[in-house]
């Protein structure tokens, strides 16, 4: 087994254990489809991040403390959205570069708009999904490294709506900010006022 594969086991024990509401995406997610297994991107060796997706309603000062309590690094931070983005690692790195470390994890938090439920990238970009896929009663359960996981309502959808039709076929050239399907302007999308705060 290899260090990523026994963090990511250690890492869902943890959220269960403190009861986190939470699913895989990403390329968490795109990794078990594709392929069974953690993906390893081209231009990283040995990838180091694993994503996980919660509702912002259930990021609650609980599920803060006690990920800040286990871990030994912890960096939670937002821009026009409180803790929007949260990373955390049971592994120690002084420098505070998370990239250092032999690995981490993310929790993005899923934000509920008008029409839409956001996902606030900690940029000025922001991906709009179909409130469906995170209706928490429809979330589907799979089978990961011998951990049971949730996923976003119909994953491939999710997938599709981020990655593109053809998310099955490595893109060495794919970035969020320019390349995700679903991305859109938090601006505008404060502006128009399908997320307000």
């Amino acid at each position: 087994m290899t260090l990523l594969q026994q963090y990511f086991i250690d890492t869902i024990t943890m959220l269960d254990e403190i009861g986190a509401d939470y699913f895989i995406h990403g390329s968490t997610l795109l990794g078990k489809v594709r392929n069974d297994c953690l993906l390893n991107r081209y231009m990283i060796t040995n990838d180091k991040e694993l994503n996980f997706g919660m509702l912002a309603k259930d990021f609650t000062p609980r599920v803060y403390y006690e990920l800040v309590k286990r871990n030994k690094f912890f960096n939670s931070f937002g821009k026009r959205l409180p803790n929007a983005l949260t990373y955390f690692s049971t592994f120690e790195e002084k420098t505070g570069d998370m990239w250092a470390l032999p690995a981490f994890s993310l929790i993005a938090l899923y934000w509920e708009g008008k029409t839409k439920q956001y996902e606030y990238m900690g940029s000025e970009t922001v991906m709009g999904w179909d409130k469906e896929l995170f209706d928490k009663d429809k979330w589907e359960t799979i089978e990961f490294l011998g951990k049971k996981v949730k996923t976003p309502y119909k994953k491939e959808k999710w997938l599709s709506d981020y990655y593109g039709d053809d998310y099955m076929i490595e893109n060495r050239n794919w970035h969020y900010e320019w390349a995700a399907h679903n991305r859109e302007i938090l601006l505008d999308v404060v502006e128009d006022e399908e997320l307000i705060f």
